[in-house]
């Protein structure tokens, strides 16, 4: 899934929503994606940090598999894995993509081999130039990457 034609997009203020929003496009986007394997990482300034934005994901997600957030399109959402760091979706029949997301800290050493199809970057403004130098070269980065809120096309 290669994603093109879009300029940047920026939510930078405080309290607007950049966890809840980040959440629910990675939610949607482990929904839709054709890809399977490692959809997406989330890195952040530290590994709870990135798991409180993959939480937010899952919670959509299991919104979408309740009475009140129910939808004809997503009726067989099934969570192949479910742990603290990351989760494993597939959408629809048993052959379809299983998507994963997951959690990684602020550690270079910690995504060394990662190969995303997306990244997501929480807290751009606090997470050190050495880390973009030394991590940007580890990551075998996928067709796109999305940088705090805003976004970037890799």
């Amino acid at each position: 899934m290669c994603l093109t034609g879009c300029g940047p997009c920026a939510c930078l203020g405080r309290q607007q929503g950049k966890t809840s929003t980040l959440g629910k496009f990675i939610a949607a986007l482990s929904l839709a994606s054709p890809c399977g394997g490692s959809l997406c990482n989330v890195y952040s300034t530290s590994l709870d940090r990135a798991i409180e934005l993959t939480k937010s994901a899952k919670a959509y997600v299991n919104w979408l598999q309740s009475a009140e957030g129910a939808h004809d399109e997503w009726r067989s959402i099934k969570f192949i894995r479910n742990n603290y760091n990351a989760y494993s979706i597939q959408t629809g029949g048993p052959n379809s993509a299983i998507n994963e997301v997951a959690s990684k800290p602020k550690n270079p050493d910690s995504c060394r081999g990662d190969a995303p199809h997306a990244a997501f970057f929480d807290e751009i403004g606090f997470i050190e130039v050495s880390f973009w130098r030394q991590s940007s070269y580890l990551i075998r980065w996928g067709c796109w990457c999305l940088r705090c809120a805003a976004l970037f096309w890799h």
